[in-house]
């Protein structure tokens, strides 16, 4: 039996969900199935034996500093099939060029990718519950088929080359990401924080720490934040708010769904 691994990173939920999606659609097709975050796990020890599915958010039209990371230092593969998916409010532009050159260069055998649109997650200023709940069920159907696609040797991997790899590069630029760090400010208001630590658990670069003075969260300059939106997403009294104290908070999935599959990191069939 065919066994496929999910790798997935997710802020404020949307790629978890097709991440889960993928995974009870290849369930139910018989197909061993784990899946593991991946700032829960080193990219060294991904498993070239079997399929492995990268299940991830859009940022700045490319992707998260710590995807790339990830996806760069994957091991060398010998044709290892492996496919891509995303997650975005619109529109990329510059990852499926990009991460289909990374998997070829390592050896892996690309056998697809897809873009799916789930509900906005970055300066929201607007809630419509009921039409991001319609965007989270097209996107969990259209995650299915391309999953289907996959077992059946239907999907492809699309891409624009050069226009893809050149819309890719502000999201790789370690400049653009010091620039991000210095204008997009995690804000904490302690008045409204109950210091219940969420954030620091789940923040994947530690740049929110605890403070063993006051109890109160705090960021950590000299740390990276990779504007994941986890600490804004899941703080339960909306405490902490990223670039803009008028942006609305948003979640894909609840707080503990968040908190199991980060604390399990790996989900077996």
């Amino acid at each position: 039996m065919e066994t496929y691994h999910l790798y997935w990173f997710s802020g404020s939920g949307n790629s978890l969900i097709i991440c889960k999606a993928i995974l009870e659609e290849l369930i139910a097709n018989d197909y061993n199935v784990t899946m593991t975050s991946m700032d829960k796990c080193n990219p060294k020890d991904v498993d070239i034996n079997v399929v492995n599915g990268f299940i991830v958010p859009v940022y700045e039209q490319g992707l998260s500093p710590l995807v790339w990371d990830f996806l760069n230092n994957l091991p060398k593969s010998n044709n290892s099939p492996a496919f891509f998916a995303d997650t975005m409010m619109a529109y990329s532009g510059g990852v499926k060029g990009p991460v289909k050159k990374i998997l070829k260069n390592k050896g892996y055998l690309p056998l697809g990718a897809i873009e799916i649109v789930m509900p906005n997650n970055y300066y929201k200023r607007k809630n419509n519950i009921e039409k991001d709940q319609r965007k989270i069920e097209k996107g969990i159907i259209k995650a299915k088929k391309f999953t289907n696609d996959i077992i059946n040797n239907k999907s492809k991997f699309r891409d624009i080359p050069i226009y893809s790899t050149l819309m890719g590069m502000p999201s790789k630029s370690k400049l653009v990401s010091k620039l991000m760090n210095k204008m997009v400010k995690v804000l904490i208001d302690e008045e409204l924080c109950n210091k219940c630590g969420i954030c620091t658990m789940i923040c994947p670069t530690g740049h929110i720490i605890v403070d063993e003075v006051t109890g109160y969260p705090k960021t950590v300059e000299n740390t990276p934040c990779i504007q994941c939106l986890r600490c804004m997403s899941f703080c339960h009294s909306e405490a902490i708010k990223v670039g803009n104290k008028k942006n609305l908070t948003y979640r894909g999935v609840s707080i503990k769904e968040m908190l199991k599959e980060l604390n399990t990191s790996k989900k077996t069939s």
